[in-house]
C-alpha cells in the first residue's frame, strides 16, 4: 500500500503508532499479539490438537516476526521493532531443536 501510495492510510489504519488508536493499527495489533502469546496454547493448521510449539505455527510466526520488526522500523517505532526480533530470537532458540532430528523436521 505505501508503494502504492497509500501511506496516510496505512499511518491511518494500519500502523497508528498510538496504541490507543485502533490499538496501534490492525497490522501492530497483531504483531503484539503474537510477540504476547508465542508461547501459549494453539491448534495445529488441522484443529485436531492444542500445544504450545507446535513447528508449522512457531515457523510463521518468526517469519511474521522478522517481518514485522522491518515494518516497524521503517515506519519509525524502533521499540517495536526491537520487541518483534526479541521475540522472533526467543521462537528461533527452541524451533529447530524441538523438531529437527538431523535428518527432517517432526511435529511430534
Amino acid at each position: 500500500l505505501i508503494a502504492a501510495g497509500q501511506k496516510d492510510y496505512v499511518t491511518e489504519y494500519m500502523w497508528t503508532g498510538d496504541n490507543s488508536k485502533y490499538n496501534g493499527g490492525v497490522i501492530k495489533y497483531d504483531l503484539d499479539y503474537v510477540v504476547s502469546g508465542y508461547s501459549s496454547n494453539t491448534c495445529d493448521l488441522w484443529e485436531e490438537i492444542r500445544d504450545p510449539d507446535l513447528f508449522w505455527n512457531r515457523a510463521t510466526m518468526k517469519k511474521a516476526m522478522i517481518v514485522g520488526a522491518e515494518f516497524a522500523q521503517a515506519m519509525g517505532d524502533s521499540s517495536s521493532a526491537s520487541a518483534y526480533t526479541n521475540a522472533m530470537q526467543q521462537i528461533n532458540s527452541t524451533l529447530y531443536s524441538a523438531h529437527y532430528n538431523g535428518a527432517f523436521v517432526q511435529e511430534c
